[in-house]
């Protein structure tokens, strides 16, 4: 009974071998020994101390287990079926005075056993064609990238394996990893082509009036707007003060200009004469 079978390349096994006392009276059993094909010596189990060779017994009838440890198979044995033998060496009591004299050394049946190819992980794939020996969750590794097909989001990118918004867009190409409605931002003014009213302005990303002018050239233009508006009234303004000083100028110049000719040309005497006194009447 082996402790692995079929057993692997590079294993150590143990061996439980069964012995049965089908004989009428006891059984001693001195040492057991196994011989694979593979090994040019035997292995043995020995009973009790080997020094004394203290004998195990076996009341007929009765069966006993006696295990052989620390068989190792060769890790670059060939794969497929191999055979091993079993040699016991024992006695049986025969019932006379003597007691026990009726000793024997037997060779069992030859057996067969299965190597398979190393699988240190266990995981069902041969070293050989595991590319994860020692990784039970993973063999293959499809685009080379290092990272094996049952974790890898993309196995068939080497550029890619992880995607950590669940968008479908691999991490190392998504420039939003941890935003699973973004991944792309064309003009790279840190808001998302998806959310972007403008993917290809980087001034502008958001149109909140809809007129398909980014609100910060709305802003600009409505700052130049209302520059306008209060430059066109302070030239009004100004226009219209420079109208009333031309007009106060004109006025006060044409004042003076009467009154200097007013001082200037004296009245004809004529005009300030008394009339002369009406003629005396006519004698009578």
């Amino acid at each position: 009974m082996f402790s692995d079978n079929p057993a692997e390349q590079g294993d150590i096994i143990s061996v439980g071998i069964n012995i049965q006392n089908t004989a009428s009276n006891q059984m001693k059993v001195y040492w057991i020994g196994i011989h694979f094909d593979f090994d040019s010596k035997d292995i043995y189990w020995i009973s009790g101390d080997a020094s004394e060779n203290e004998p195990v017994s076996i009341a007929s009838g009765d069966e006993k287990i006696f295990d052989i440890d620390g068989i190792e198979i060769p890790s670059n044995l060939k794969v497929g079926y191999h055979t091993y033998n079993i040699v016991i060496d024992y006695e049986l009591q025969d019932g006379w005075l003597d007691g026990w004299n009726d000793y024997r050394w037997e060779s069992l049946p030859q057996s067969d056993f299965r190597v398979d190819e190393r699988d240190r992980d266990n995981d069902g794939y041969p070293d050989s064609e595991d590319e994860f020996p020692d990784n039970n969750d993973e063999w293959k590794d499809s685009d080379g990238d290092g990272v094996g097909d049952n974790e890898d989001k993309f196995p068939n990118d080497r550029d890619e394996w992880k995607d950590s918004d669940g968008d479908g867009v691999g991490n190392n190409e998504d420039e939003f990893p941890n935003d699973s409605e973004e991944w792309e931002d064309t003009d790279g003014d840190g808001v998302g082509d998806n959310e972007d009213a403008f993917p290809r302005d980087k001034d502008e990303w958001e149109d909140s009036d809809g007129n398909e002018i980014g609100d910060n050239q709305d802003e600009k233009d409505e700052a130049e707007e209302n520059l306008e508006d209060a430059a066109s009234k302070t030239n009004f303004l100004l226009i219209a003060v420079v109208v009333i000083i031309i007009i106060g100028i004109i006025g006060i110049i044409g004042y003076s200009s009467s009154k200097k000719k007013a001082t200037q040309s004296p009245i004809p005497q004529t005009q300030y004469q008394q009339p002369a006194p009406p003629p005396p009447p006519p004698p009578y």
